[in-house]
């Protein structure tokens, strides 16, 4: 059980598991808040990668200040990641490769781009930005994009159905292709 929490308020250490609690209050799930679009190159086997801003949950963080003694537990932290795009990363031949974010949350600032052929993320704080397939030339692009009104988006079913078993009951989804809403339920 966590402790009782007002945050911020005056004599507040301006720690950072104090601020990614902030953020991560309303954030239930990893999500692209705008851009991260995928643009294939099939003739060279490479994407370019559009700048974006994510926000990735990551669940407990504990204070890291000096001057927070002892030292304390925030539950329901998200780190907001924005990143300049990338172009032509490098894509395996003949496969599906998956396009993950890394907030690389061990090191300052340096958030890392990732792509394999196993559709295992790099790290808990990471998001899917999608797939680029290289034998049926085809791209999955922008996988959970926030809309306006906060609803998770997906470019086609496919994508949708593979992140629901990750979202709490309730989430509302849309799928961009179809023009269809839908409900996550167990």
């Amino acid at each position: 059980m966590a402790d009782d929490i007002v945050f911020p308020q005056h004599g507040d250490e301006p720690d950072a598991a104090n601020f990614a609690q902030m953020l991560g209050v309303s954030q239930r799930h990893h999500a692209l808040v705008h851009g991260f679009e995928l643009s294939p190159n099939f003739g060279d086997e490479s994407v370019d990668i559009a700048s974006g801003v994510a926000v990735v949950v990551r669940g407990e963080y504990d204070t890291s200040s000096p001057n927070i003694d002892p030292g304390e537990t925030r539950t329901q932290t998200s780190h907001l990641i924005e990143k300049d795009g990338s172009s032509g990363v490098s894509l395996t031949a003949d496969e599906v490769n998956h396009v993950f974010l890394d907030a690389n949350v061990g090191f300052t600032s340096s958030p890392q781009y990732s792509i394999n052929t196993d559709n295992d993320p790099p790290s808990d704080e990471s998001i899917k930005l999608g797939e680029v397939d290289t034998e049926a030339e085809s791209v999955s692009s922008q996988w959970s994009l926030l809309s306006v009104d906060g609803t998770l988006t997906f470019p086609d079913e496919d994508a949708a159905n593979e992140i629901a078993e990750q979202l709490p009951d309730g989430t509302a989804v849309y799928v961009r292709s179809d023009d269809t809403y839908f409900r996550v339920s167990a």
